[in-house]
């Protein structure tokens, strides 16, 4: 998910250049807070952790919406 982001202009993911498991930060060049809310609206969580910094998280239980939740970035980046 972290390289698919990337591709989306507005994203660096992963933020910090570490190991990750199922989550990690991502840079939006958008407010962090107005990304988090647009993306809500489109039925996806993630947890503001900065002014431009959103943690993203996927499970087994998700990763079925990650073609989604990219599409969804690319519209509210």
């Amino acid at each position: 998910l972290a390289a698919r982001l990337t591709d989306v202009p507005g994203v660096i993911a992963p933020h910090h250049d570490r190991h990750h498991f199922r989550e990690f930060v991502a840079h939006v060049d958008q407010p962090a807070k107005a990304v988090a809310g647009d993306l809500e609206a489109e039925g996806f969580a993630v947890h503001v952790v900065g002014e431009h910094l959103i943690q993203v998280c996927v499970t087994d239980a998700n990763a079925g919406a990650v073609d989604a939740f990219v599409a969804a970035m690319e519209e509210v980046r």
